[in-house]
């Protein structure tokens, strides 16, 4: 999917596409961009949003890791702490999105996103959710990428600046990658 030279600058931080606002390289553009994109998503669609801007607390992350979810009130009217949640993870570096289901609490640690888990919406709520976030996105000109196309095994002399690797170096590793 990817050729050598878009390899190469992502793994120089660099965008892949000439597409504003990526193509300008400034990161508040581009946070400022899918942050208008997920107050949108949130009007749509009345799912809430919890986004990691800040790299994971260190290092440079090439995406941003939010998850989407619709709150499930319990008997006693309580909040459902914990739960099923859609994982997207919007690349800083390109218009490409890929999609996930993990359980996530609001707060604390989180489960890294992984190649392996792409695609996996299994549960019925998550499937809605995906079904009514996706064309949301789309209308702002994102991509949604799949697990088929980012399976592509890296040439053993491409060096992924990745923690979050799970053996060979596939395109997604190259696209979605965490430097700490």
């Amino acid at each position: 999917m990817f050729t050598d030279q878009q390899i190469h600058l992502l793994h120089n931080q660099q965008p892949i596409t000439d597409e504003p606002p990526w193509s300008g390289g400034d990161e508040r553009a581009i946070d400022g961009f899918y942050k208008f994109i997920f107050a949108r998503v949130s009007q749509l669609t009345m799912a809430k949003v919890h986004a990691e801007w800040e790299h994971y607390g260190s290092g440079y992350a090439s995406f941003i890791d939010a998850c989407f979810h619709k709150d499930k009130a319990h008997l006693h009217g309580q909040i459902e702490p914990e739960q099923r949640r859609l994982q997207v993870l919007f690349s800083r570096l390109s218009p490409y999105f890929v999609m996930l289901e993990t359980e996530a609490p609001l707060s604390g640690f989180k489960l890294l996103p992984s190649f392996s888990g792409l695609d996996q919406l299994s549960g019925p709520d998550i499937l809605n959710l995906a079904q009514a976030v996706q064309p949301v996105l789309e209308d702002f000109g994102l991509v949604r990428l799949y697990q088929s196309d980012l399976e592509t095994t890296l040439s053993r002399k491409v060096k992924v600046p990745t923690v979050l690797n799970e053996g060979a170096c596939r395109e997604f590793d190259a696209l979605f990658y965490w430097e700490d």
